[in-house]
């Protein structure tokens, strides 16, 4: 399941949200929609569930092409240090 990194700060903004993680100096900007995966991210969750929940969100979503963004997306916040990976106890 994915989690946002603790260390990691963000900032809400007019149209969307920054992130910077200081041990990396690294900062992305993030859109609506991925402010709204950001927030979601503050508790465990699969992509699935990431996905179910754009889905219910976003008026008109085509779920194919949400699938496809979301995967892209949490791989990029992965490899930039900005969210991790965490197991839960069966």
């Amino acid at each position: 399941k994915y989690l946002v990194d603790p260390d990691v700060s963000f900032r809400q903004e007019d149209d969307g949200g920054i992130l910077y993680n200081a041990e990396t100096d690294s900062l992305e900007v993030l859109n609506p929609v991925a402010v709204a995966i950001w927030s979601f991210l503050a508790a465990p969750r699969t992509q699935t569930e990431v996905v179910d929940h754009l889905c219910a969100v976003c008026e008109g979503a085509v779920r194919g092409q949400v699938e496809k963004d979301t995967a892209d997306f949490l791989e990029d916040l992965l490899k930039k240090g900005f969210i991790g990976v965490v197991e839960e106890p069966a």
